[in-house]
């Protein structure tokens, strides 16, 4: 055989036995799937949180953005701080609250991912175990 060229696969049989072992479990690898996308969109938002602490700490001159339109790096502390209704002029106040919302943020993604990595676990040995 030579080196330069790939095997001639036929793709059909693999895809139908991996079909006909992955179908009993297309609603846990959906559940699953989906939570850990839920997660990846939690985990990305978390370091956002800390933007209108930042902007207390270290104080900018930029405005609340007004729409979505207008939302940027430069804004995004005092457009969370207006969305929350935090009075940005009591620096302990914000600090509390700021960490208050990353410690549930923190906790409910280990949560989802402890209930993902577990049922998944428990539902595949069940079934495995049969």
């Amino acid at each position: 055989m030579n080196s330069d060229r790939l095997p001639n696969i036929e793709w059909r049989p693999i895809y139908q036995d991996l079909l006909r072992f992955v179908t009993p479990y297309r609603r846990l690898l959906l559940i699953v799937a989906a939570t850990a996308l839920l997660v990846g969109i939690m985990m990305s938002v978390r370091p956002l949180i800390f933007a209108p602490a930042l902007d207390v700490f270290l104080p900018t001159n930029s405005d609340s953005a007004s729409n979505f339109q207008e939302l940027n790096l430069n804004n995004i502390g005092p457009t969370i701080a207006s969305i929350l209704h935090l009075n940005t002029e009591d620096v302990v106040s914000v600090g509390v609250i700021v960490a208050i919302i990353f410690l549930g943020f923190t906790v409910a993604i280990f949560v989802l991912q402890k209930l993902v990595t577990r049922d998944s676990k428990d539902k595949l040995g069940n079934s495995l175990a049969k």
